[in-house]
């Protein structure tokens, strides 16, 4: 039997939680960050402990933060603006991170 950590559940729902609640106006340079660290919760607890239940729905927000946030941090900064003119992440996006954090 494997033992369960508490606090990498809770630190696994603090991160994964928000994203299920995204404003349709979201902007990349306001997001990039949070959404790394939820992209490495996800990565973090299923490499210790694989939970075959939620594997397809962790794997599935993982793609898709991915197609929003590069994976190499450079890539990912150097994507935000943070110019008042920046254009909103389209809502076929954010509409897909919801669906996908609201699985897990």
């Amino acid at each position: 039997m494997q033992r369960v950590s508490e606090f990498n559940f809770y630190d696994l729902a603090v991160h994964i939680h928000p994203l299920t609640e995204i404003a349709p106006t979201t902007k990349y340079s306001h997001i990039f960050f949070s959404w790394i660290q939820a992209r490495e919760v996800l990565g973090r607890i299923f490499s210790q402990r694989p939970l075959t239940v939620s594997l397809s729905a962790a794997n599935e927000l993982y793609a898709a933060i991915t197609e929003i946030v590069p994976e190499r941090w450079e890539d990912a900064v150097s994507k935000a603006t943070f110019a008042e003119d920046e254009p909103d992440i389209p809502i076929w996006q954010i509409q897909k991170i919801i669906e996908c954090a609201k699985k897990i």
